[in-house]
């Protein structure tokens, strides 16, 4: 095993000294606090495997895993949008929860989480090149004038009226409150986003426009849900977009040029467009900023921006606890 940690000479020991089999991933899926959070773990032990020929796909090869520390570190840092070495740490976490729950709580991703921050991070803007959101949202309006599926006219309502969620958040909601999933309070106009099918866990909420409520109710199924297969069924994973019949557009390209656009715009603040980015998109805060916040005001917030917990706007029962981004629909129909 290398003596180096990305550079730095350190002598890492193995933890797991015996070859152990590898295990397979999926049987462990109730042991993780969501199904967001699986899925999170298991794409990136994928890309791992994948990336450096570690094992099949869905399979845990522990004791490789761990030879591949400084490997796997490297591999973070070039392969994914690093801004801060909260969000390094977290990618190890993601891996040493995986090892934890295959018997090895005690793996190197645990023991050096700590040294992690002795990395100097060279933290650039991302550039994206993504097609102007006016143009997006012309070719989105041209499909829902043909198309064939309700679940994917109702994505591109939301789309549309500037709410570009995940696809997991939308095909999750309801306009009924059902307690367990999303709701999407047509009488208050507030969409309320539970913690368990969110990519980042955490719960938010925000307000939409009476506009975009009254299509919403207009069109969608009898069943409430507002994407759901012909019988009215939750779908128990989200459907890509061609499953919807959606071709115009793919979610990554509609989510990054509405972003660019947002905090392109000069009639709402530059701390209201940061709101924007973690409450309606769910990002987390360093991604925001790392991702589209002008540099000048990332560096002027970087001392005064609200804790991760500050900007969850409710807590696991509901409860409203902080803030609440007011969003009208950001353009004309």
């Amino acid at each position: 095993m290398s003596g180096y940690f990305y550079g730095q000479k350190i002598k890492i020991k193995p933890n797991i000294k015996k070859r152990v089999k590898t295990v397979d991933l999926l049987p462990l899926r109730d042991n993780f606090s969501s199904r967001g959070y699986f899925s999170s773990c298991r794409a990136l032990i994928n890309r791992l495997n994948r990336d450096f020929k570690i094992a099949d796909k869905d399979q845990v090869d522990p004791q490789r895993l761990e030879e591949l520390w400084d490997d796997v570190i490297k591999h973070l840092l070039e392969n994914y949008s690093i801004a801060n070495h909260r969000q390094l740490t977290s990618k190890t976490a993601h891996i040493s929860y995986v090892l934890k729950q295959c018997g090895y709580p005690d793996n190197i991703y645990a023991i050096k989480q700590r040294s992690l921050y002795q990395l100097p991070l060279d933290i650039k803007q991302v550039e994206k090149n993504y097609a102007p959101w006016e143009e997006l949202v012309k070719k989105m309006k041209d499909e829902m004038g043909i198309i064939g599926n309700l679940g994917g006219f109702i994505v591109l309502l939301c789309y549309t009226n500037g709410y570009p969620l995940r696809l997991g958040d939308i095909c999750n909601t309801s306009i009924n409150d059902t307690k367990q999933y999303n709701w999407l309070d047509l009488d208050n106009c507030i969409w309320h986003i539970k913690k368990d099918f969110t990519k980042n866990r955490r719960a938010r909420q925000f307000e939409v426009s009476p506009e975009f409520c009254e299509l919403v109710l207009e069109h969608v199924h009898v069943s409430g849900w507002l994407v759901c297969k012909h019988s009215g069924q939750r779908y128990k994973s989200a459907p890509v977009l061609a499953n919807l019949n959606v071709f115009s557009v793919n979610v990554n390209e509609v989510r990054n040029s509405y972003e660019t656009w947002s905090y392109q715009r000069t009639d709402i603040s530059e701390k209201e467009k940061h709101r924007i980015s973690v409450q309606v998109l769910g990002h987390d805060p360093a991604t925001a900023v790392a991702h589209y916040m002008p540099n000048k005001l990332a560096e002027s917030m970087d001392s005064e921006r609200p804790s991760n917990t500050q900007l969850s706007s409710t807590d696991d029962s509901g409860g409203n606890v902080g803030v609440v981004v007011s969003q009208t629909s950001v353009l004309e129909t």
